[in-house]
C-alpha cells in the first residue's frame, strides 16, 4: 500500500498500462486502508482513483494518442500485445492512434490488426445500419488513418471501398493527404493510376505534387517517379523538374488568375485562391527564368499594375525566383522569408478587410514555397529536416 501513490499512478499511465488495472489496484488498497480505519490514506487513494477513472474522458485531450505514444516511448510491448488481443474494446480513434503511435517493433502487427478490425466494423455497420450515418463517416476517417499506414498493397481495397460513396472525392482527397504525410511513393502512384476521368484531373495533378515532395524528402529521383508523356503537371512540379533537368520535356497546366482579385473578401476561405495564385506564380516565374534568364515574364491571364499589395507580393516572389536561379540566394528554407523582408505585414483591421486577406494568402503561400525550396535544395538526403539556424532566420522575418 505504501507504493500506491500519485507518482506511481502517473508512471503507470506513462508506461501505457491500462487505467482499469490501476483503478483495481487502488480500489483494493482503498478497501484495506478503510478496514484498518486509516481514513486519511483512504481519502488520498479515493482521490487518486477518481482522477485515474477520469483519465480517458477528462484528464487526456486525446487518450488514444497519449496511450499509443506512452507504449512507444516506454517500449511496452507486453501491453501493446494485450491491446492487440482486445482490439474490439477500443474506440475508432484509439484504434487509429494505436496503429500510428504504437511501439515501432510491433508496428506491422499493430497496423495489420487495426486494419482488419476496421474492416470488421465497417462490414458490420453496412449489414446492420445500426448507427447514425455521421458515425459511419467518423469510422471511415479513422479507417483511412490506418489504411495510409498499411502501404501500397492495400490501395486497391481501400479505393474499392471509397468508390461506394455517392461523392467519394473528399474521402479520396483525405486518403491522399494521409499517404503524402507518410511519403508513401508507391501508394500515391497506385492511387494516381486508379483515378480516370476529367473529374479527377485536379486531384491527379495534386498527387504528382505529393510524389515530387515525397521523392525529394526520401532522396529518390522525382524525374523517375512522376507521370511522363502528355500529362499536364502543376507549375510546382514543372518548375522542380525543369530545375533538375532543363532538357526534360514537361507539359504544364497553369490555372488562370482569379477573375476579380480586388473584390471584397471576408471569409477565411477567400485566401485559398490567392495562396494558389502566389504559389503558381512563383514556380512559373522560376521556370521562365531558367528557360530565358534575361527575358520578360508575364503570368498568363494576369494584368499587373493597380493591384496594390498583390503587386508587391508578386514582385517579391519573382525576385526570389530570379535569385534562386542565378545562384544569388541558396535553396534553403529561410531564403523566401529573407527575400520578403521588403513586403509589409498587414495587421487585422476588421472582418471585411480585403487587403489583410491578400496578405494572409501571401503569408501562407510563403511558408509552402519555403518548404518546397528547402526540399529541392536538400544537401543531405539523410537529414531532411530544416536546420535550426534556418528556422531561426525564418522566424526573424515579419511573416
Amino acid at each position: 500500500m505504501t507504493n500506491t501513490t500519485r507518482a506511481w499512478a502517473v508512471n503507470s499511465l506513462a508506461y501505457g498500462w491500462p487505467e482499469t488495472q490501476i483503478q483495481n489496484i487502488l480500489a483494493a488498497a482503498e478497501t484495506l486502508t478503510f478496514a484498518s480505519s486509516d481514513f486519511a490514506t483512504t481519502l488520498r487513494l479515493r482521490a487518486i482513483k477518481t482522477r485515474v477513472s477520469n483519465v480517458r474522458e477528462y484528464q487526456a485531450w486525446d487518450f488514444g494518442a497519449f496511450r499509443g505514444a506512452a507504449l512507444s516511448i516506454a517500449d511496452n510491448r507486453q501491453q501493446a500485445l494485450n491491446l492487440l488481443d482486445n482490439l474490439e474494446e477500443l474506440t475508432n480513434d484509439e484504434l487509429a492512434a494505436l496503429a500510428r503511435h504504437g511501439p515501432e517493433a510491433l508496428r506491422n502487427e499493430l497496423v495489420e490488426g487495426c486494419f482488419t478490425e476496421f474492416i470488421r466494423r465497417i462490414n458490420t455497420w453496412i449489414v446492420l445500419r445500426h448507427r447514425p450515418f455521421d458515425d459511419f463517416e467518423k469510422l471511415t476517417r479513422a479507417f483511412l488513418e490506418v489504411a495510409a499506414l498499411a502501404g501500397a498493397e492495400r490501395v486497391p481495397r481501400v479505393m474499392n471501398f471509397l468508390s461506394g460513396y455517392k461523392k467519394p472525392e473528399p474521402y479520396v482527397a483525405r486518403y491522399i493527404e494521409l499517404l503524402a504525410r507518410m511519403h508513401s511513393l508507391d501508394a500515391l502512384s497506385a492511387i494516381g493510376d486508379s483515378l480516370a476521368g476529367a473529374k479527377w484531373a485536379a486531384l491527379r495533378r495534386k498527387i504528382q505534387e505529393h510524389i515530387v515532395r515525397a521523392a525529394l524528402f526520401v532522396g529518390a529521383d522525382p524525374l523517375q517517379r512522376v507521370k511522363k508523356g502528355r500529362f499536364k503537371h502543376s507549375p510546382f512540379v514543372a518548375g522542380v523538374l525543369f530545375y533538375k533537368a532543363p532538357t526534360h520535356k514537361c507539359e504544364v497546366e497553369i490555372s488562370p488568375a482569379p477573375a476579380d482579385l480586388l473584390r471584397e473578401r471576408s471569409a477565411p476561405t477567400d485566401n485559398d485562391e490567392l495562396q494558389r495564385l502566389y504559389i503558381d506564380f512563383f514556380w512559373t516565374a522560376l521556370r521562365s527564368r531558367i528557360a530565358s534568364p534575361g527575358g520578360p515574364f508575364a503570368y498568363p491571364g494576369l494584368t499587373r499594375g493597380g493591384l496594390g499589395f498583390i503587386d508587391t507580393a508578386l514582385d517579391c516572389l519573382e525576385d526570389c525566383a530570379k535569385s534562386l536561379v542565378s545562384g544569388a540566394m541558396p535553396w534553403t528554407f529561410s531564403t523566401p522569408f529573407l527575400m520578403a523582408a521588403g513586403v509589409p505585414k498587414i495587421p487585422f483591421a476588421g472582418r471585411t478587410e480585403s487587403v489583410q486577406a491578400h496578405y494572409l494568402g501571401f503569408r501562407n503561400a510563403l511558408t509552402t514555397i519555403a518548404l518546397d525550396v528547402h526540399l529541392v535544395g536538400l544537401p543531405d538526403k539523410n537529414t531532411p529536416g530544416v536546420p535550426p539556424d534556418e528556422l531561426a532566420a525564418a522566424r526573424g522575418s515579419a511573416h
